[in-house]
């Protein structure tokens, strides 16, 4: 595992390797907050599984180390999933020509929005008409 923080000290970058390398960035979460879970030996023969295989040489379960905001995510991940699952559901046409990042940004950004404006709609104690729909208004976007 590595951990770098950004030069503000406010962000952390992780990189954790399982049987994929994981990279996610963090506010909350600091490097030395680790949890031992006891983790399974990778089924499979792959070239991911090889190197996570190493680390348990002939045991089949062993206790290992692991970053606390991975274990979050492991066991609470329904919050992400959800967000997931609710910005898939808006597709827009809405052609960008700058390049593919910021595209990518944009997209990214846009519907994140749009989902947690929804969800302040419905949670929040709005003082205007409550959409019926989640992406009642798209015909704004197109």
């Amino acid at each position: 595992m590595h951990c770098i923080p950004t030069k503000d000290g406010k962000v952390n970058q992780f990189s954790w390797k399982d049987n994929a390398l994981v990279l996610f960035l963090t506010t909350v979460f600091r490097e030395g907050n680790q949890v031992i879970r006891s983790r399974r030996r990778p089924a499979g023969s792959s070239a991911a599984n090889r190197a996570a295989r190493e680390v348990f040489g002939s045991e089949v379960r062993k206790d290992l180390r692991v970053p606390l905001g991975i274990d979050e995510y492991n066991h609470h991940t329904n919050g992400v999933d959800t967000g997931d699952q609710l910005r898939s559901y808006n597709q827009y046409s809405r052609p960008i020509r700058r390049g593919g990042w910021q595209s990518i940004a944009w997209n990214f950004l846009l519907r994140v929005i749009l989902v947690n404006s929804f969800l302040l709609q419905i949670w929040g104690e709005a003082k205007w008409k409550v959409s019926e729909s989640q992406y009642g208004d798209t015909y704004l976007l197109n």
